[in-house]
């Protein structure tokens, strides 16, 4: 006898949706408890206080910006030599 396989329901997705999520979460609130403490920045010339998560999400904020306008750039050159002929 030969077990068939079942594909995946949408309710059992979900639940591993659910399930990765909550576990997620809990990550980035151990990472959020962790660096709560203040730190100093120096920009150019004025000293800048903030919590190390603050800073952190910050950081992420530019890198994901910085990414993006990138890729939009490599798109735009890419779709112009295309129009170009090259």
């Amino acid at each position: 006898m030969e077990s068939e396989k079942k594909a995946p329901t949408s309710s059992s997705r979900s639940k591993a949706g659910l399930i990765i999520a909550a576990v997620l979460a809990l990550l980035c609130l151990v990472i959020f408890f962790q660096n709560l403490e203040v730190v100093t920045v120096q920009l150019f010339f004025w000293p800048v206080s903030m919590a190390k998560i603050v800073l952190m999400l910050l950081m992420l904020l530019v890198g994901l910006v910085l990414g993006w306008v990138l890729a939009m750039l490599r798109h735009n050159r890419a779709r112009s030599d295309e129009k170009e002929g090259k």
